[in-house]
């Protein structure tokens, strides 16, 4: 009668899952993505034979993280989705729909990401943990904003507001006050964005904090052009070109030399207007940005005018 080798029992095969795994996540730090997806793979199907659910959720977890590492949004959308599924304690669920989220947004999926976010959030919620209830309620805004739910982004960026100032998150309060002002400022209430932008600056500039000082004056000049003071505008303008150029941020100043050529044109200094602008299609064309396009049109606008 021939031998045959006996089956491992299920605790061997969860032990023998949770070594492959621990191997895939070792080797996913140290960038060696192949081996380490071939790993996360073998440990996925042990854990699924051992009917372990933490175990199964955490491999497609992982499949997910190195897939999102090497662009592979749409099958590491479905790991995750794989493993919301296996997933039973709500620290882990929360986190996964969190990552969910976020590769649909890579996707420009933007309602089926903010449906993500929201679950994560009301996991979140539930944990009471407040510093990634207002990471994600910034992130829902963010995605409403872009929409133009205007109101809607609002409402999110003042709870994560409110909760960035209960848990001292100040360089995640620094960056809401421009973000919130941004969007009172979509719905036309200027005065109350414009006093939001001035407490934000006072704040980035107490705290040294350049790259936020530099948005948040660029849209405290959008503001004022938007109530006719140009001549405070341009003023921020170029205090704001030169934060970005300082920092070396050719996308914000090529943004900003964009709407400073705009201004100046609109004053009656058409000359000075058309070569701010061209320097930002300069800027823009090295950049490979898509606002190259629109910068080339208002440049020739102007120029035929």
């Amino acid at each position: 009668m021939f031998w045959r080798k006996p089956e491992k029992t299920v605790d061997e095969r969860r032990q023998k899952a949770t070594d492959i795994f621990n191997r895939a996540k070792i080797l996913f730090e140290k960038g060696e993505v192949d081996a380490a997806i071939s790993l996360s793979h073998a440990a996925r199907d042990l854990f699924e034979s051992a009917k372990d659910a933490e175990g199964l959720g955490r491999a497609e977890d992982l499949i997910g993280d190195i897939l999102t590492s090497i662009g592979q949004y749409s099958y590491a959308e479905k790991a995750y989705e794989r493993a919301t599924v296996a997933f039973k304690a709500p620290e882990d669920d929360a986190e996964t729909f969190r990552e969910l989220a976020e590769v649909k947004q890579f996707q420009g999926k933007r309602e089926e990401a903010i449906e993500s976010y929201q679950k994560a959030l009301a996991l979140y919620k539930k944990l009471n943990d407040q510093i990634h209830i207002a990471q994600i309620s910034r992130q829902i805004a963010y995605l409403l904003y872009e929409q133009e739910q205007w109101a809607e982004a609002e409402k999110y960026y003042r709870e994560a507001l409110r909760l960035a100032d209960v848990t001292g998150a100040q360089d995640l309060k620094d960056s809401m006050m421009l973000e919130i002002g941004n969007a009172i400022a979509q719905q036309g209430r200027l005065d109350e964005a414009r006093q939001i932008f001035e407490q934000s600056a006072s704040q980035a500039r107490a705290t040294h904090d350049s790259d936020t000082l530099a948005d948040v004056l660029h849209s405290l000049a959008v503001t004022y052009v938007a109530q006719g003071q140009r001549d405070r505008a341009g003023a921020l303008y170029e205090e704001s070109l030169k934060l970005n150029q300082a920092s070396g941020d050719k996308a914000g100043i090529a943004y900003t030399l964009y709407e400073m050529g705009i201004n100046s044109a609109e004053q009656g200094k058409k000359d000075e207007g058309v070569k701010l602008i061209e320097q930002s299609v300069t800027l823009y064309d090295e950049l490979g940005a898509a606002e190259v396009e629109l910068a080339r049109s208002t440049l020739a606008q102007y120029k035929v005018d």
